[in-house]
C-alpha cells in the first residue's frame, strides 16, 4: 500500500473552535464557514468510497460540535474506525458513557502538558482545565476505552517528564512524549519559541530518558533507498473543516475541495500536488 500510494488514514478536523487557548497551537482559522452536518456526511461517504479504514477525528476540539455524535454515527455506519483527538474537557461520566456506547472509538487521544495543574494550565490558559482532563481519562478508563495521553516537550514541562509519565500510569493510559514543536499553519514560528532547546533534545536522545521515552533513537535515513520520508500523501492526508484535502495536517497545500469533486479518485493520481 505504501508504494501504490493506497491510504488507509484519514485525519478530519472537524471544527476549528476550541475551548482552550493553547499558546502554540498551529490552527490558523481563515473566517470561512465550516461544513455542515450533511456536508461532514458527504465528506465522510467519499473518504470511505475510498477504502480509507482509520478516521481520526481532530480539531479544535470535535466535542465542540453539538452535531459530534451525529458525524460519529455515521462514520460507524460506514464501518470506520474511530480515534478522537480531544483535550478532555468535555468529557464528563454521561459524554464518557455516550462515547463508549455511541462512538466507539477504538482509542481517544488527550493532550496533556504537565504533571499538575500549574505547569497544564499554564499552557492551555483555562483554570480547572487539569482536573477536568484527569476526570475525562478516569470515566474513559472506567468504560474501557483506550487512552493515549499526548504530551509535547516544552520549555515549561521538559523537568517533569518522569513526572508525567508516573501520571499516565497512575491512570491506566498510554503516554506519548513528542519532541517537535511546530510553526502555526500560516508560516508563524512563534510556537517554536516555547519547544525544548537542542541540549535538551540531545539529553532526550540520549540513555538518560530510556527509562522515559517508549521510541528508539532514530536511525538515519539512507536517501539512495527510500522514495518518501513519510506517509503524506501516501498512507494518509488531512481534511480541514472547510472540506479542503491535503497531503498531511501539517502540510497545508491543498489538493482539492471535497465537496467540489465525485470522488477521491479523481485526483489522488495526478494531482501535481501530490
Amino acid at each position: 500500500r505504501w508504494k501504490a500510494a493506497s491510504p488507509h488514514s484519514a485525519l478530519f478536523e472537524l471544527t476549528f473552535v476550541c475551548n482552550h487557548a493553547c499558546s502554540f497551537c498551529y490552527n490558523c482559522p481563515t473566517g470561512e464557514r465550516e461544513l455542515e452536518t450533511e456536508q461532514v456526511f458527504e465528506v465522510l461517504r467519499k473518504i470511505a468510497d475510498f477504502g480509507v479504514l482509520f478516521l481520526t477525528f481532530s480539531g479544535g476540539e470535535p466535542l465542540c460540535r453539538k452535531d459530534f455524535f451525529a458525524i460519529a454515527a455515521e462514520a460507524r455506519r460506514l464501518h470506520f474506525a474511530i480515534r478522537v483527538y480531544t483535550n478532555g474537557y468535555l468529557i464528563d461520566e454521561a459524554v464518557a458513557e455516550r462515547l463508549a456506547t455511541e462512538a466507539r472509538p477504538f482509542e481517544m487521544e488527550i493532550s496533556l502538558h504537565g504533571a499538575g495543574p500549574g505547569t497544564h494550565e499554564a499552557m492551555t490558559r483555562v483554570p480547572g482545565s487539569f482536573a477536568r482532563l484527569v476526570a475525562a481519562v478516569r470515566a474513559l478508563r472506567k468504560r474501557d476505552i483506550k487512552v493515549l495521553l499526548k504530551t509535547p516537550i516544552t520549555k515549561r514541562n521538559r523537568d517533569e517528564l518522569r513526572e508525567i509519565k508516573a501520571l499516565a500510569v497512575d491512570l491506566d493510559a498510554a503516554i506519548h512524549f513528542d519532541p517537535v514543536v511546530t510553526p502555526k499553519d500560516d508560516g508563524d514560528q512563534e510556537p517554536l519559541r516555547m519547544g525544548a532547546d537542542e541540549e535538551f533534545l540531545k539529553r532526550w536522545w540520549s540513555d538518560e530518558f530510556l527509562d522515559v521515552r517508549e521510541e528508539k533513537v532514530p536511525a538515519r535515513r539512507d536517501d539512495r533507498e527510500i522514495a518518501a520520508v513519510c506517509g503524506a500523501g501516501r498512507a494518509g492526508f488531512a481534511v480541514d473543516p472547510y472540506g479542503n484535502l491535503y497531503p498531511c495536517v501539517q502540510w497545508r497545500r491543498k489538493v482539492a475541495n471535497l465537496l467540489e469533486i465525485s470522488s477521491l479518485r479523481d485526483v489522488w493520481k495526478d494531482s501535481p500536488v501530490l
